[in-house]
């Protein structure tokens, strides 16, 4: 017989990738990344500020002072517009249709072009994960390994305070990072 068992439902256990989207701060992202590594991930992070008092000090308060919530991912295409996005800035030019060639060029610019992220994951027993970032700022690094093994390309993202979802509905105080839901329909 075993002991200390928890209780606990198995259609809440997941492993497995996830699907990134991107797109424009404002609106719903749609475009698919395509292929990633498995391995990607969603962080938060709340800093704190601790109050202490007494001899010897003990804690009689804590306050939130930094929230941050990143997404990193390793595409697996060449793919110039999710490179642009991921950078942050430059310009894209689209396939043309003639020549079958995509161009990035990149360098001058001082501002960053922010995105909107959703991630979804569908889980074993058929629930989806969903994080949706309103608004994140790219960390703007690219790192191209010509080697043997499949060339990977960092996307990282770093959420930025928004006062809107994507419908323009309001972001109340407590909600501006991000949204995470789980569906079990």
């Amino acid at each position: 017989m075993a002991f200390n068992v928890p209780d606990y439902t198995t259609d809440d256990f997941s492993f497995g990738p996830a699907r990134l989207f991107i797109g424009v701060v404002g609106a719903t992202p749609t475009s698919d990344v395509g292929g990633v590594n498995s391995g990607g991930t969603f962080t938060m992070t709340r800093e704190k500020l601790t109050v202490e008092q007494g001899s010897p000090k003990i804690i009689v308060k804590e306050y939130s002072v930094r929230e941050t919530a990143e997404i990193n991912f390793e595409s697996i295409e060449w793919d110039l517009n999710t490179l642009y996005q991921a950078l942050g800035g430059g310009t894209y030019t689209p396939d043309n249709p003639v020549t079958d060639m995509s161009t990035l060029e990149f360098g001058g610019e001082m501002d960053i072009t922010n995105v909107a992220l959703r991630v979804v994951h569908v889980t074993p027993a058929g629930n989806t994960v969903t994080i949706d970032v309103f608004t994140a700022s790219p960390a703007g690094n690219a790192e191209f390994n010509f080697g043997d093994d499949l060339h990977a390309f960092p996307l990282a993202f770093t959420a930025i305070r928004s006062t809107t979802d994507w419908a323009s509905v309001a972001l109340a105080s407590g909600k501006e990072l991000f949204k995470i839901t789980y569906d079990k329909t």
